[in-house]
């Protein structure tokens, strides 16, 4: 409209304004997710070190603790690390302030993508596999089943059009809402 001006949708048909400057891209905010992943996994080795669980079980406390991890962060201070460390925000599209309603609910979803490919991954990756490097060295070679691999292979190709979907959806919305901020009826925005 000439005037720099974007409307971002709101719950209820209202409009919250925010210039087109202030929503943040999805290149910087996929770099929060990056960093906020290392921070996540750089914590969770130390958490799970001590923890004997199946890969499916450890990916579902992962899951859970990334969960937490933004719920808690975005609903205390609109923010994660990554999220600080590359100054972008969560406030609500609505009134009023971000509850943990909202906050977990996008965090659920956000992670869901992510942690889901893992979690499946887990589930249909053969032991032979799994196991190869506790009982043989990496010289050698495994001799696995063409049609063990076919699952997980499918699995990966799959998430990876799936995140690149979610991605080039966030990047196409008119406010530049991805679909967990749609959900959760929040928007992100630039801090610096």
């Amino acid at each position: 409209n000439g005037t720099g001006w974007k409307p971002a949708r709101v719950l209820g048909g209202g409009y919250l304004m925010l210039l087109q400057s202030e929503i943040a891209g999805v290149g910087r905010r996929a770099m929060a997710t990056v960093l906020d992943l290392v921070i996540l996994f750089i914590g969770l080795s130390f958490v799970a070190r001590g923890m004997v669980l199946s890969p499916v079980g450890m990916w579902l406390v992962d899951f859970v603790i990334a969960i937490c991890y933004s719920g808690l962060l975005i609903g205390m201070r609109g923010q994660t690390l990554g999220m600080m460390a590359l100054g972008v925000r969560v406030i609500p599209a609505g009134e009023g302030g971000l509850d943990y309603g909202q906050t977990f609910k996008r965090a659920a979803f956000k992670w869901l993508p992510i942690f889901g490919v893992f979690i499946l991954l887990a589930v249909f990756i053969p032991d032979e596999l799994r196991n190869r490097g506790m009982q043989q060295s990496m010289i050698e070679q495994v001799e696995i089943n063409s049609d063990a691999t076919m699952i997980p292979t499918s699995i990966l190709l799959l998430g990876s059009v799936l995140w690149l979907f979610l991605l080039h959806n966030a990047r196409r919305h008119p406010d530049g809402q991805a679909y967990h901020d749609r959900l959760s009826d929040t928007c992100v925005t630039k801090t610096m």
